[in-house]
């Protein structure tokens, strides 16, 4: 009998070890090799934790660094979710020089240098800065950063980051306009060799996430980090594209889930009682009670200033959702997941751009023009851990020896 295949992942981080760690990314992945009966467990840098699960494996930098400690684990294939950072190089280099296979996350929208959509690289670099400083600072914020891409960036970053790259076998893309990023970003550091290295590979979603045939209302859902602090995710935006809904549309109701989401609650009444009473706000729940909220909604609401792979989304459509959110190139990967009669991106990122854009897609909901059945089912069938795990040996030319 054939021996199985070994394929690990790793994040060096220290990451909780916990249920959360095996519900999103290398965790994830690692469920989804598993699945396939392939040898896996997930590797996170120490120290342990009291609550890490059996499956995963810690390591210190040194052992992550080494050939000798990876090929005592005689392993088939690594996942490595290193970002493509030039300081985790080391680490690509030691799996490589141990005989494994690797293939290399990249969880990122690919505006990674000034290099690739230069005007798009320097609009994110000033929104990154002044949506988290405001304007004043985050002006003398962009102008530092942007002179410090142009020159350590590409000398010390860039380099680094390729060189982290011409390890691997396969660099995987989480969006086909991140793909293409990616493949230009590599064809000028590392020429045709490493550009057809790059290849559409999603983030994985978890398997119980999926759509079973539950009533849709007229439901928007929104899941995310809602503190007032948080300039990504941008809840003020919900809320305004929210109000400006729910006062459209006296049948519409809210699920706002996540950290901080009572905190949204309190300033929703303050401006109508009315609305705020169809609001439902839930706090931080497990992914499988969110797959309830996500089953009975019928549009999932992204207002994130940037994203690379926006979980949320994927999670949403698995679940039968349709998508909306802004038209940007800040988020890569909204177009991948509107591109099945799922969703409708909105031309702007106003409250009143995006509440037209949420009214528009329900709408089409009560025209009969979105079928939760046949959005869950395509996504479901690209999405899901297993689906992507497959792909990823399939990548790496191991896919036969799976059972």
């Amino acid at each position: 009998m054939s021996k199985p295949l070994r394929v690990y992942t790793c994040t060096p981080a220290p990451f909780r070890g916990d249920h959360t760690f095996f519900a999103r990314d290398s965790g994830l992945t690692c469920r989804g090799l598993q699945s396939l009966g392939v040898e896996s467990r997930a590797i996170a840098l120490r120290p342990a934790q009291p609550d890490d699960e059996p499956d995963l494996l810690r390591a210190s930098m040194a052992e992550l660094e080494s050939a000798a400690w990876w090929a005592g684990h005689h392993l088939d294939g690594v996942v490595l979710y290193a970002w493509g950072a030039g300081r985790y190089r080391k680490i690509a280099q030691a799996i490589r020089a141990s005989g494994a296979k690797l293939y290399v996350h990249m969880d990122t929208g690919g505006l990674i240098s000034p290099v690739v959509e230069w005007r798009h690289f320097l609009a994110g670099l000033s929104r990154a800065a002044q949506g988290e400083y405001g304007p004043t600072v985050g002006w003398c914020r962009f102008v530092g950063s942007t002179l410090l891409a142009h020159s350590v960036g590409i000398l010390w970053g860039d380099l680094r980051r390729v060189h982290h790259l011409r390890q691997a076998d396969v660099v995987g893309a989480v969006s086909p306009i991140a793909r293409q990023r990616l493949k230009q970003y590599c064809r000028i550091w590392g020429g045709q060799a490493l550009e057809n290295r790059v290849q559409l590979c999603p983030a994985p979603v978890a398997p119980y996430l999926d759509y079973r045939g539950e009533l849709k209302e007229r439901q928007v859902i929104a899941v995310g980090r809602w503190g007032p602090s948080d300039a990504v995710k941008r809840p003020e935006l919900l809320m305004q594209t929210l109000v400006f809904v729910l006062a459209a549309d006296p049948q519409v109701r809210a699920v706002i889930i996540g950290r901080d989401s009572e905190r949204l609650g309190a300033q929703m009444r303050e401006w109508d009682v009315g609305w705020s009473e169809r609001v439902t706000l839930t706090g931080v729940l497990r992914n499988a009670a969110v797959r309830n909220y996500y089953c009975q909604s019928r549009v999932s609401l992204c207002t994130s200033r940037s994203e690379a792979a926006h979980i949320a989304s994927a999670e949403a459509v698995c679940c039968g959702c349709s998508i909306v959110g802004p038209r940007s190139p800040f988020l890569p990967s909204l177009p991948y997941f509107v591109s099945r009669q799922s969703g409708t991106l909105a031309d702007g990122e106003t409250p009143e751009a995006m509440g037209r854009a949420v009214l528009q897609e329900l709408a089409l909901w009560d025209a009969g023009r979105r079928d939760p059945v046949a959005i869950s089912r395509a996504w479901c069938a690209e999405l899901h851990a297993d689906k992507v795990a497959r792909r990823i040996l399939e990548l790496m030319g191991l896919a036969p020896t799976v059972a």
